[in-house]
């Protein structure tokens, strides 16, 4: 039986992506990073990662967003685009996943051709672990399948970041097993954010507080509350509502309600609240008080567990962030100097202390940062995106382009897309400009159609002229489609 085949009617999306990446990589090419991806229920050596991602499933408290996510596939992309390959097939019907369609948009930034054909029952089946064969065994079995094994797994897949086919998982067992959804709704919730669909986690967070469990309402108003501090979209977030429900868990945490977990349990949930609080504070410029009430929750929290480890981090970052608002850099950078201690592999701290650096005006430092970043993590895009822009600031062109295209190979949104296009045209290259067009949410549309009236002046600075001012009859005020035409006129 194919086993395989079966995994795609899920679908496991992660076991299609690996498939074709072992086609043109040697599994023994793969980083750490790849193999926790791509092999979720294996076990194998993961003390190289940083603290977020060699956590385990059951003391899990970070979760990949789809952004993250997708950049992860396109690192796979990249690796099969750096040996050479020009064309692979894919099966048409794999095409619609949201993983395989970023997959395949990731392949063609890097001009690898992808031809969608219809796969004939000769196709070479895809190498599955015992582990994967069980799960899609219980999986095709319906209401008859076991949950002792579909769930573990689904976490193991969570915890590894594939939270697309978690999430297919996920509905697998909403459907087919009695009051899943009614047990397992803050987990449901927080896939549902994570892919992008606050509104549904807003509806599962609300569902997990009916069962009447006091521990059950105060996870899910944490996470309400960052829906409505974070995650929802700008028009639907509101600071009030967030600071309400972290309230109401508080105070049930305050009245013992948590003192049937245990007092380690306890005291970690009241410290998880207030770090929530503590990003209110922040949003309301009270940093001091928000480093105050941070450096509360580290006391409190206990040396013996992952979890209380994991946490301890993530507050620290917060109040090196304190610090960077207060522009008190010199306190950041220790903080940070701190967090690499214990969690070097992150390459976003060194991101962070590398701004800080930065705004003291030390912009060695602030490039030897994102040197560090890229040693940690070498496809990570905003280090790419930030490398660029500091050679651009030398006037060194041709190694920008080169980090600012690995950046929009990597993320392939409109940040990337607009600083590739606009370094390009430093070295009066337009060719790609057509395809490096923004999204209208991105604010950068106009900046992009100066790089289009550009593209017009390398043969004709009248048709350059004529192409602004069509601009400026939409944007009347643009400062630099102003300036453009002026210096034109002259």
């Amino acid at each position: 039986m194919d086993f395989f085949k079966l995994s795609c009617a899920i679908p496991l999306e992660y076991l299609i992506i690996r498939k074709t990446v072992l086609r043109f990589v040697n599994e023994k090419d793969l980083s750490v990073h790849d193999r926790k991806f791509l092999f979720p229920l294996e076990v194998f050596d993961k003390s190289e990662l940083s603290l977020t991602d060699k956590i385990g499933p059951d003391d899990q408290i970070r979760y990949f967003l789809s952004e993250r996510v997708f950049r992860k596939v396109s690192e796979f992309a990249r690796k099969i685009a750096d040996k050479g390959v020009s064309e692979l097939e894919l099966d048409v019907k794999y095409s619609g996943f949201p993983l395989i369609s970023s997959f395949i948009q990731a392949l063609f930034r890097m001009n690898v051709n992808v031809q969608l054909v219809t796969w004939s029952t000769e196709e070479e089946p895809g190498d599955m672990s015992e582990s994967e064969v069980q799960l899609v065994k219980e999986v095709i079995k319906g209401s008859n399948g076991d949950l002792n094994i579909i769930e573990p797994a689904t976490h193991k897949i969570i915890n590894a970041g594939d939270i697309f086919s978690a999430d297919h998982l996920l509905e697998h067992s909403i459907q087919f097993f009695e009051h899943f959804a009614e047990r397992n709704a803050g987990l449901i919730g927080v896939i549902k954010n994570c892919i992008n669909s606050p509104l549904e986690a807003e509806y599962y967070y609300n569902l997990s507080k009916q069962s009447g469990d006091a521990l059950q309402t105060v996870k899910a108003n944490y996470t309400l509350s960052m829906l409505f501090l974070r995650h929802h979209a700008a028009n639907n977030r509101n600071l009030s509502k967030g600071r309400t429900l972290l309230d109401e868990a508080y105070h049930i945490i305050q009245n013992g309600g948590l003192a049937y977990t245990g007092a380690d349990t306890e005291n970690f949930y009241k410290v998880f609240n207030r770090n929530g609080y503590g990003l209110i504070l922040f949003r309301e410029g009270r940093s001091e008080e928000a480093i105050e009430l941070l450096r509360w929750g580290i006391d409190q929290l206990s040396d013996e567990y992952n979890i209380h480890y994991m946490h301890r981090s993530v507050i620290m970052y917060n109040i090196c962030l304190c610090y960077k608002r207060l522009q008190r850099f010199d306190e950041a950078i220790e903080e940070f100097k701190k967090l690499l201690d214990i969690d070097y592999a992150f390459p976003e701290y060194h991101l962070e202390m590398g701004f800080c650096l930065k705004e003291k005006g030390d912009i060695d430092g602030y490039v030897s940062c994102i040197k560090n970043a890229l040693l940690v993590s070498p496809l990570h895009s905003d280090s790419h995106y930030l490398m660029s822009l500091a050679l651009l600031d030398d006037e060194n062109y041709a190694d920008a382009e080169y980090h600012a295209r690995t950046a929009w190979e990597v993320a392939g949104d409109d940040v990337t897309a607009y600083n590739y296009a606009y370094i390009l045209s430093f070295n009066n290259k337009y060719e790609l400009l057509d395809s490096l067009l923004p999204s209208l949410k991105s604010g950068s549309l106009p900046e992009w159609l100066i790089l289009q009236a550009e593209k017009r002046a390398q043969v004709s600075s009248v048709e350059a002229k004529k192409y602004l001012l069509a601009c400026r009859d939409i944007f009347p005020k643009h400062e630099l489609i102003n300036e453009n035409i002026l210096a034109l006129s002259e």
